[in-house]
């Protein structure tokens, strides 16, 4: 609602931080190693690694929070501190909104001194009037007089607690959807559409240039 309402102003910007120091265990037993494989050291088994496996919700969620769609993707990837894997652990991408924005995604799973796999690191959305940083709670700056905040000033955003886990509350839906025949909260087209922006950065650094998703779901 904050960005639907233009609290901020026209998006302009877009920022993605997953900052995560996976330890050598996480590759032969994922995060909580009830399961003992190593599938996701393997690009033809996993997809990817840091980019797909951890920031494509940040991409999910930012794409539904501010409904723009990426026009263009341009990346780099390298495997830099990570042995025995052939996944990247360190990506940077830059990508081109439909409404003109910019947009940045800064993803490693060898940032040091970082906690666990994954860490978010506070994504930013920036306004022609504001930012908003997505914590929790939510950090606004707007210079808006109408917008019901104080302006020109840093302040805090509560939202109500979940009663329970949001992949709880997905799964409801999910079922709810299947059973009366109705279209799920997340369409198929939603999912495709996030993909569609990793094997575009994916591409991208493999051919040395920019890459439109559109293409690739045409």
């Amino acid at each position: 609602e904050l960005v639907q309402n233009e609290v901020i102003g026209r998006v302009i910007g877009i920022s993605i931080h997953v900052l995560g120091d996976k330890p050598e265990s996480y590759w032969y037993g994922g995060y909580t190693g009830r399961a003992q494989t190593d599938w996701r050291m393997h690009r033809d088994s996993s997809g990817g690694g840091i980019l797909i496996m951890n920031a494509v919700h940040n991409i999910d969620y930012l794409r539904f929070i501010t409904g723009l769609e990426v026009l263009r993707v341009y990346a780099e990837y390298d495997t830099l501190a990570t042995s025995g894997v052939d996944v990247e652990d360190i990506i940077s991408v830059t990508m081109r909104y439909a409404n003109g924005a910019i947009g940045f995604i800064e993803a490693l799973s060898c940032a040091r001194g970082s906690y666990g796999p994954s860490q978010w690191a506070g994504d930013r959305i920036f306004g022609s009037d504001g930012t908003l940083v997505i914590t929790q709670p939510l950090r606004l700056y707007t210079v808006r007089e109408d917008a019901g905040f104080a302006p020109h000033q840093w302040v805090e955003v509560t939202t109500p607690p979940l009663e329970r886990s949001d992949r709880a509350l997905f799964i409801e839906e999910f079922v709810k959807a299947v059973a009366s025949g109705q279209s799920p909260p997340v369409s198929g087209e939603d999912g495709l559409a996030s993909i569609a922006v990793i094997e575009a950065a994916y591409r991208s650094n493999e051919e040395g240039h920019a890459i439109e998703p559109a293409q690739l779901m045409a």
